[in-house]
């Protein structure tokens, strides 16, 4: 399974630091043709979006799932998706780094591509900078590849205002893209939410 991060204070201070989760989901086939790993599994493999032939699965409001393998080729194994960062911070997070799970793809020819992974940050006050990047693409492949789930649910914003328009990200910095081979790429999902903040108490249970 994939681990569940709780903390009081996550200050991610640099666009050095961060969470790297890119092909950390499940596995791909192995060869010759072997089927890979996960609910998306396929020759373009899906999780948020839809692959070549691997379908869409899991929350869009709380991702709990790594990305889907790819189908091994007749010669080496399938790439491996993109895996799950999940983060419960009860009082600010400061996001100034990286937030990666993006699925892996191959630089061969007629290859298959893994989807990508979920993130999943549930926090009290939310800050960051245009430094900060959330991504969960999908992997290369000529088979075309699903992007993953990222969701991002505070109580409040720090300086910037809200979130879904935060002038402190890049407008690029959240990305959960399909990539497109034979055929046409399926983004995944990027969920903003509010929680509620009831005085006294901050209750981070699902």
């Amino acid at each position: 399974g994939s681990p569940l991060f709780r903390t009081r204070n996550l200050n991610v201070d640099n666009s050095n630091c961060g969470f790297d989760a890119n092909a950390r989901g499940f596995a791909g086939g192995t060869y010759p043709w072997g089927a890979g790993y996960g609910p998306g599994v396929g020759a373009g493999a899906g999780y948020g979006g839809a692959g070549y032939n691997g379908a869409a699965y899991g929350s869009s409001n709380a991702p709990i799932d790594p990305g889907s393998g790819a189908t091994g080729q007749a010669n080496h194994k399938g790439p491996t998706g993109g895996g799950l960062i999940r983060i419960e911070v009860s009082e600010d997070a400061r996001i100034l780094g990286k937030l990666t799970a993006n699925g892996t793809g191959s630089p061969l020819a007629n290859d298959f591509g893994s989807s990508g992974g979920g993130i999943n940050l549930r926090c009290k006050t939310l800050s960051g900078s245009s430094t900060a990047q959330l991504l969960a693409n999908g992997g290369s492949g000529w088979y075309y590849s699903g992007g993953g789930r990222i969701a991002v649910w505070r109580a409040r914003d720090g300086a910037g205002g809200p979130f879904g328009q935060y002038t402190g990200f890049a407008t690029n910095s959240v990305m959960t893209n399909g990539w497109g081979g034979a055929g046409n790429a399926t983004n995944g999902t990027v969920v903003y939410g509010m929680l509620p903040l009831l005085r006294g108490t901050f209750d981070m249970c699902w």
